[in-house]
């Protein structure tokens, strides 16, 4: 058996984990400007709040590990956030689960899934924002 190759990670400074974060706030002020009753609106808020508690994880990350992910694989981004903290990979982990349908799909996304998107990414902000 091939041994598995480890992710790909940089090393951060806490000056990149404070633009991490803020950059994470600024999408979580626009994601929030949208209407979560228009089905259109809901996939687009939803898809910005997937960029923002991707950034959110970065900046944890890089506050108690030292480093992030830089893998183009996002399951190694979730990998990397559970040695700092697990609850905060699990929220990062629905984010993903909605990121394709929310970014690239056809469908508007439902009314729950736009909802757990937005309350994970919040989440992961709260996180960042304490470490």
């Amino acid at each position: 058996m091939t041994p598995r190759k480890p992710a790909r990670t940089v090393r951060g400074t806490p000056g990149d984990a404070r633009a991490r974060r803020e950059d994470g706030d600024l999408l979580m002020d626009r994601a929030s400007l949208g209407d979560l009753n228009d089905p259109r609106s809901r996939k687009v808020d939803a898809a910005i709040a997937v960029l923002a508690g991707i950034a959110y994880a970065d900046a944890t990350c890089i506050a108690l590990l030292g480093e992030r992910s830089s893998s183009g694989d996002h399951s190694h981004a979730v990998q990397l956030l559970r040695q700092a903290d697990p609850q905060a990979a699990s929220d990062l982990q629905t984010l993903i689960s909605i990121k394709t349908q929310a970014q690239y799909g056809v469908a508007a996304l439902n009314s729950d899934s736009a909802t757990r998107a937005m309350r994970a990414a919040d989440r992961l902000g709260q996180r960042a924002s304490e470490v």
